[in-house]
């Protein structure tokens, strides 16, 4: 079984070998884009405004959602900004992206290209996730699985896209992971407390979502 798990992983992800100079040379490129601020203002834009809006945009349209709206009185400042900070450091983007973005993605980008590399990490990065299934959270079913892989694709597909143009950085990659938990916890609940949005996982949100996908694909004609 190890064999077997260590032949796919190598075809996934290349099985190159390096000596220990293009190790620390590696490590030093890793490295380097955990502090990689310099991309350009608009990602940061869309890191902290264009993701809740995508956000907010996809469970609108639901029926019942819109009319659970509380106002914008509902959102604290600094209850949203402490639900950032959990989620930077202790919920997943953290701890998460130094894998995904900042190893994984350069090196299925360079063996597959960005279009077909996000789609094998998409599932991936979901199936990682299946523990949570084992939680409150959600339920264990064959269609909640395979709405959380269609979603976590879908996203894989954007933080791609935003990935290559803000120079690879690992930061933006991070911030973006984190906007985006925060915009579901900290923005969504508390706005729209419909059953749907705390019943059904990332089935709210893959229309929205999975349409910026679509755009993405096929505005850079699958180049990302």
């Amino acid at each position: 079984m190890g064999d077997t798990l260590n032949c796919l992983l190598g075809s996934v992800f290349g099985g190159v070998r390096h000596d220990g100079r293009d190790r620390r040379e590696g490590v030093g490129r890793f490295l380097r884009r955990f502090v990689l601020w310099r991309v350009g203002f608009r990602w940061y834009l869309f890191a902290f405004v264009g993701i809740p809006v995508i956000a907010v945009l996809s469970v609108v349209v639901i029926p019942g959602v819109l009319g659970s709206f509380q106002g914008l009185g509902a959102l604290a400042p600094l209850s949203l900004l402490g639900v950032f900070v959990y989620v930077l450091f202790l919920g997943g983007a953290l701890g998460e992206e130094p894998g995904w973005r900042g190893f994984a993605l350069p090196r299925l980008q360079s063996l597959h290209g960005p279009l077909v590399g996000s789609l094998i990490l998409g599932p991936l990065w979901a199936l990682w996730h299946l523990p949570l299934f084992l939680t409150p959270w959600n339920e264990l079913t064959t269609f909640n699985v395979v709405v959380f892989v269609l979603a976590t694709t879908c996203l894989a597909i954007m933080y791609t896209w935003v990935f290559n143009n803000a120079k690879g950085s690992v930061l933006m990659a991070i911030l973006i992971h984190a906007s985006f938990n925060a915009s579901v916890t900290g923005i969504l609940a508390p706005l729209f407390p419909a059953p749907i949005l705390e019943d059904y996982g990332l089935l709210p949100i893959l229309g929205g979502f999975g349409a910026l996908g679509v755009v993405l694909v096929a505005l850079t004609r699958g180049r990302l």
